[in-house]
């Protein structure tokens, strides 16, 4: 059809189409880019050294505490940590991981599925919570289901804001050195929506730069 018809047209078919190829590998050759990247912050988790004993102290409700954000344990999660031990030093006594188990509507397949999803979930925040201990500091992690992560995320630190009064959120955000319109589309903004509504709630949070 391109053939018969190209002087009719046809060119400008062929001229959409693999531009939309192009562009289609550009954006898969950018997320295995930070892909890759990610990975190798995930590789820091291995260099970690640790000097003192496991603190085995309860978390205190009534000292300051640091509640982080999570998803999966990973390189982000640990960059954010160790980004607010090296900021803030000595300033929090708890360190709570708060993590939302996302159910995709779409690809629900009964409870058995919710069950190993909160499972997965809990098993991360267990890695944290054993790695914050390691480093010196009382740590505990709370968790919540649901099916959208910054309403289900806003409600599960306005409880914990609740049980820790003297607490403030922290979370991360991926950044790049040349921040262009292309990276604010193909990257969401879950940590400035949970920022903007807990922000109402005269909630503190923060969020992290995670540079790549």
């Amino acid at each position: 059809t391109s053939y018969e018809k190209f002087r009719e047209g046809g060119w400008m078919t062929l001229v959409i189409t693999f531009s939309f190829i192009i562009i289609c590998y550009l954006i898969r050759g950018h997320y295995r880019w930070v892909r890759n990247r990610i990975r190798k912050m995930d590789e820091l988790l291995a260099d970690i050294t640790f000097t003192r004993e496991v603190n085995r102290e309860p978390v205190l409700t009534g000292k300051p505490t640091a509640v982080l954000l999570v998803s999966d344990f990973s390189g982000f999660g640990v960059h954010i940590l160790l980004s607010i031990l090296r900021n803030f030093p000595g300033f929090y006594h708890n360190f709570i991981f708060a993590s939302v188990a996302v159910v995709d509507s779409g690809a629900f397949k009964g409870t058995d599925e919710v069950k190993n999803l909160e499972e997965s979930v809990k098993r991360s925040l267990e890695k944290y919570v054993e790695l914050t201990r390691k480093l010196g500091f009382p740590a505990d992690y709370r968790m919540s289901t649901g099916t959208d992560v910054v309403e289900t995320g806003v409600t599960l630190c306005r409880d914990i804001r609740k049980e820790f009064p003297r607490s403030m959120v922290f979370t991360g955000q991926l950044v790049f050195r040349q921040e262009r319109l292309l990276h604010k589309m193909l990257h969401n903004e879950t940590a400035f929506a949970i920022q903007r509504q807990l922000h109402w709630e005269e909630t503190p949070t923060m969020v992290m730069p995670i540079r790549l």
